[in-house]
């Protein structure tokens, strides 16, 4: 089985510039924990909502909520998305992508023709596909 069977072409993405807060809103409206970062239609990171939970102030800050907010509505996303993505193509196989998954413990991986994004594979695609071979 190929990505290209299980992958979500209709990919929610993020422009470097979006503020964390803007992402972080995205991913929670959106029920996700990962985002392809989008210049055009080319992949130029990914951040997930760990990143943007270690670019927020420490709990233990001297910082006032205002501070806080100003910091989120500011801070751009390029400040502490991963630049260096590891990603599949539509033509790799399932198996491929679902070791990716297991091998640098992620939760998704873009899937790109070139630099363009094209899709993304979840853990849970992979999931999906496994059943989908053993299922009668």
């Amino acid at each position: 089985m190929k990505v290209r069977d299980m992958m979500q072409q209709d990919v929610i993405t993020a422009t470097p510039t979006m503020s964390l807060r803007q992402v972080q809103r995205l991913m929670h409206d959106n029920r996700i924990r990962h985002i392809p970062v989008v210049s055009d239609t080319h992949l130029v990171g990914i951040v997930s909502d760990r990143d943007i939970r270690d670019a927020l102030p420490s709990p233990a800050t001297t910082l006032t909520k205002g501070e806080t907010n100003y910091h989120m509505d500011t801070t751009p996303i390029d400040t502490c998305m991963s630049r260096e993505v590891v990603t599949v193509t539509p033509d790799d196989d399932m198996v491929q992508a679902a070791r990716l998954l297991l091998q640098h413990k992620f939760g998704s991986v873009p899937v790109v023709v070139g630099e363009r994004l094209v899709g993304v594979i979840t853990d849970t695609d992979c999931l999906q596909a496994f059943l989908t071979l053993i299922s009668p």
